[in-house]
C-alpha cells in the first residue's frame, strides 16, 4: 500500500509527464515527434560541425541510423520508467504506461523491418554483377 506522495512531488511528475508525453501518445503521432526533436537536433548538430565543435552522437545526422534504436532506449530508460511509477502511483493511469509500451513494440518492429531492408540490400549488392 503505498501512501500517497507530496503534492509538490506529484505537481512535479504531472509537469515531466507533459514535457514526456509524446512517448505515451498513439504511435503515429508519437513517431511524428520523434522525427521532429530529431531533426532540431541534426540541425543543431550541424551548427556545431560548422563551428568546428565536437557534435554529440544523437544531433550528428550523419550517425542517424541509431534513429529508432534511440527512441527505444529513451522509452527503456526514461519514459517507461515514469510513466511506471505515474501508474502505480495511481492506476487510473496506467493507460499512459500501455500507450509507452505499445510504442516501444512498434519501434522494435520498425527495427526489424529496417534491419530486414538492409540486409536485403546488402544480399542484392553482393549479387549485383562486379564491372572488371
Amino acid at each position: 500500500d503505498n501512501p500517497d506522495p507530496p503534492r509538490e512531488h506529484i505537481i512535479k511528475m504531472m509537469m515531466k509527464s507533459s514535457d514526456l508525453s509524446n512517448v505515451a501518445k498513439p504511435f503515429a503521432i508519437a513517431r511524428k515527434w520523434s522525427v521532429a526533436v530529431a531533426n532540431e537536433f541534426w540541425a543543431q548538430g550541424d551548427v556545431e560541425k560548422k563551428l568546428g565543435l565536437e557534435v554529440l552522437a544523437m544531433f550528428d545526422r550523419d550517425k542517424a541510423d541509431g534513429f529508432i534504436q534511440g527512441q527505444i532506449g529513451f522509452i527503456d530508460f526514461v519514459g517507461l520508467k515514469h510513466f511506471t511509477v505515474m501508474a502505480n502511483w495511481n492506476p487510473r493511469l496506467k493507460f499512459l504506461q500501455d500507450g509507452v509500451a505499445a510504442n516501444r513494440a512498434q519501434w522494435e518492429a520498425e527495427k526489424a523491418k529496417a534491419r530486414a531492408e538492409q540486409a536485403e540490400a546488402e544480399k542484392e549488392k553482393a549479387a549485383a554483377p562486379q564491372a572488371p
